[in-house]
């Protein structure tokens, strides 16, 4: 198997990534900030390497071949970007990227030190009970950060939420659905939440969704004000439109308690 380069490891970790990036030649481009030209090139020496491949729809996949050159630095990767959310509170975006370059250009005693030092920041049980607590559903909207404009994630989710307890644990449950988004160009596109965060004392926790859609979100991330009667949890949401992506952006979620 041939020795890659830097650059061409990077490369290849971007088009392994399965959510968050455009996988195709122009979305590298962007992506490393370089000329068409100069990923072209790139990219081309990996498809002569047999590492990658270009589908009919432009989009770039990793083969078997490079998934196995590259599947050892992928999961550094992944735990690497899920520390930098929870203990330096980087947003998922920024914290993948950092990952990917950081695999790539540290020596390998430094990577498998990293690794072997890195542990996961548990979530801790409910800090505060509700009082009265019975399961009920919640009305609810996810708004942009100003908290003024509703997010395009608002039409990503079955309403209402649910409030339930398991394990002792209280959960908001969200169920996802799929959702269309109007591009740049006017083009309609439709897709589906990939990948959903909360924020729990400024750092990210990613949701795990299962093969129903359903997300569960401790309710101990949300700040709630009883006077009012309203709750609010942080989140971030991605959504994937086939190769691409619709923008991600954090976004408040506003519950109703009463």
């Amino acid at each position: 198997m041939a020795q890659l380069t830097t650059r061409q490891e990077q490369y290849l970790l971007l088009f392994a990534t399965v959510s968050g990036v455009d996988r195709t030649l122009a979305g590298a481009a962007k992506y490393f900030e370089v000329s068409k030209p100069s990923a072209f090139h790139i990219i081309e020496n990996l498809i002569k390497e047999d590492m990658l491949e270009k589908q009919v729809d432009k989009e770039i996949i990793v083969t078997p071949l490079g998934l196995e050159y590259i599947q050892e630095k992928y999961e550094r990767g992944v735990l690497f970007s899920k520390w930098m959310q929870t203990s330096l509170r980087l947003v998922p975006l920024q914290a993948e990227k950092e990952a990917r370059r950081l695999v790539t250009i540290l020596e390998e005693e430094t990577l498998q030190a990293m690794t072997k030092n890195i542990r996961d920041i548990a979530m801790p049980k409910n800090p505060t009970d509700i009082d009265d607590f019975s399961e009920r559903d919640l009305d609810f909207h996810i708004y942009k950060k100003d908290l003024k404009t509703l997010s395009m994630g608002d039409k990503g989710f079955i309403k209402p939420a649910t409030l339930c307890e398991m394990e002792g644990e209280v959960w908001l449950v969200l169920r996802a659905r799929k959702l269309e988004y109007r591009s740049k160009k006017r083009n309609l596109l439709r897709g589906q939440l990939s990948r959903l965060w909360y924020q729990y004392k400024k750092r990210w926790h990613e949701v795990e969704i299962d093969e129903n859609g359903l997300c569960y979100i401790p309710f101990s991330a949300a700040v709630c004000n009883e006077k009012k009667g309203i709750g609010m949890v942080t989140i971030r949401a991605r959504a994937s439109v086939g190769i691409f992506t619709m923008p991600e952006g954090e976004a408040k979620m506003i519950f109703n308690l009463r």
